[in-house]
């Protein structure tokens, strides 16, 4: 070596003595495409319809296109609806009753996504207040007419009032006039709420006063005849005086 000239040299060695002169790591990165869109879905009207989706994973922007005769293969088929960073667009403009294919694809900035596939159809045509239209129905010439009641029956109420009431009836009718046998009736429904109540409570002015309340409702209604409501009270103020003056 020279004079006044110092070198150094610095060698490495692995344990088994083989020298190493240098090593070198060279680190790949692949970054992956985009995957497709998801929930893709659609609502359509008579002339619109919005769209909604989930973006594709690894993807910057979403490109949507459509056409109404098939799926769009590629982003320059068909038209466009879509290219932005969002998950929904309201496409306008359509023509009501048709078919509209809509092709979806998540977009990195450099390589597109696979391809998500959807047919939506328009709504049909609707009216200017935005109800479907109907057709003006037939109305009949008599709609403003009385109905005829000739044919109704009301049995087995009207068989038993002839029971009573006609002696022509096909049951041999007893001949009671229709109002009796109806009083009848109502008699027979007061003495039962009467009776009950005074089972239950064991008044006779309650079951009286009951008795009153009933019969007056009967002859408001006229199956009973008024006279049965003087009656009535004159009978339980009677009986009501007798309990007073025994006790």
């Amino acid at each position: 070596m020279e004079n006044n000239v110092k070198k150094w040299f610095r060698r490495f060695y692995s344990s088994t003595g083989i020298a190493i002169l240098s090593v070198w790591l060279v680190v790949s990165i692949v970054l992956a495409a985009p995957g497709a869109v998801t929930d893709f879905v659609g609502m359509p009207t008579a002339t619109t319809i919005n769209l909604m989706w989930t973006p594709a994973t690894s993807s910057n922007t979403t490109v949507i296109r459509y056409s109404t005769t098939t799926y769009p293969a590629t982003v320059a088929d068909g038209t466009s609806a879509y290219n932005d960073t969002g998950s929904y667009v309201e496409v306008d403009g359509l023509t009501a009753g048709t078919n509209y294919y809509f092709s979806a694809w998540g977009y990195d900035g450099s390589d597109y996504g696979t391809v998500a596939n959807l047919m939506v159809t328009t709504d049909s045509e609707v009216s200017a207040n935005n109800t479907m239209p109907f057709p003006a129905p037939t109305l009949p010439a008599n709609i403003d007419a009385d109905p005829d009641t000739s044919a109704w029956d009301i049995s087995p109420i009207d068989d038993i009032l002839s029971y009573f009431s006609d002696p022509t009836s096909a049951h041999g009718g007893l001949g009671m006039p229709t109002n009796n046998f109806i009083m009848f009736l109502a008699g027979i429904f007061v003495v039962g709420i009467s009776l009950t109540s005074y089972i239950k409570w064991r008044s006779f002015f309650s079951s009286w006063f009951i008795a009153l309340i009933l019969c007056s409702f009967c002859a408001y209604l006229g199956v009973m005849q008024w006279l049965v409501v003087p009656f009535l009270f004159v009978f339980g103020v009677g009986v009501w005086s007798v309990q007073q003056a025994t006790q």
